[in-house]
């Protein structure tokens, strides 16, 4: 536990700067604010809970930039094995969005070896880009996601409060107008943390996934039948 506080919720204060600001800072607008925010505020944590891999990352001159735009908007489903994706997606039905950030330093303490190895941006690089096709033993990755030895409690409120940081910067560099910049910084700071607790007894995407996907079909199971007697036949002759 995380020690979260606040339920479900969002203000929806008016916007009063011609249609921009509607609900805050979202991820999926054309100017990418939201994503952009996320990401600083994820950078900061980095620095806080691997510190090592963060100094050596500005070394090679690598900015995580590169990697967690897709991290962010696609909930990490185009970087991550399907398997670990679900188990990551559950959490975030019933977490809330701060486990982007705590499956992200998950990822990277996973992989931190590997990366203090690298001597360029390239390999840097090479080493996210397999990540899709590697195997990861997905009980280890959740433990890593929520260890506390290495990675602190960090609630969403908290999140909430590193993203106000970085608002008023990030809309300035984007282009925003001082005035829009003060209703974006006031509906974030409105925001109630949302927390999705389901009462419904439904399996979780993770069970689904390993119900479904990787359950062999009728078809399948005679096909295999029938290249095992085809093999034992011509074996036996």
């Amino acid at each position: 536990d995380d020690g979260d506080d606040g339920d479900d919720g969002d203000d929806g204060d008016e916007d009063d700067s011609g249609g921009r600001i509607q609900h805050g800072v979202i991820y999926h607008q054309p100017d990418l604010a939201g994503v952009v925010v996320d990401q600083q505020v994820f950078q900061g944590l980095v620095k806080k809970y691997l510190p090592r891999l963060h100094a050596h990352m500005v070394s090679v001159d690598m900015n995580l930039d590169s990697v967690t735009t897709n991290w962010i908007m696609c909930l990490f489903a185009t970087s991550l094995p399907i398997e670990v994706v679900l188990h990551i997606w559950d959490c975030i039905f019933t977490e809330g969005i701060k486990i982007l950030f705590r499956a992200g330093l998950a990822v990277l303490k996973m992989i931190e070896k590997q990366l203090l190895s690298t001597t360029s941006f390239e390999e840097v690089l090479e080493v996210f880009r397999t990540l899709r096709n590697t195997k990861i033993d997905v009980e280890r990755f959740m433990k890593t996601c929520f260890d506390s030895m290495w990675m602190h409690a960090f609630s969403k409120t908290h999140i909430v409060k590193l993203r106000c940081q970085h608002v008023p910067v990030v809309l300035d560099m984007v282009g925003y107008s001082p005035e829009e910049i003060q209703d974006a910084h006031h509906v974030i700071n409105a925001l109630k943390p949302l927390t999705l607790k389901s009462s419904l007894k439904s399996p979780r995407l993770s069970e689904l996934h390993g119900r479904y996907l990787f359950r062999p079909t009728r078809h399948d199971q005679t096909q295999t039948q029938t290249q095992t007697q085809t093999q034992t036949q011509t074996q036996t002759q």
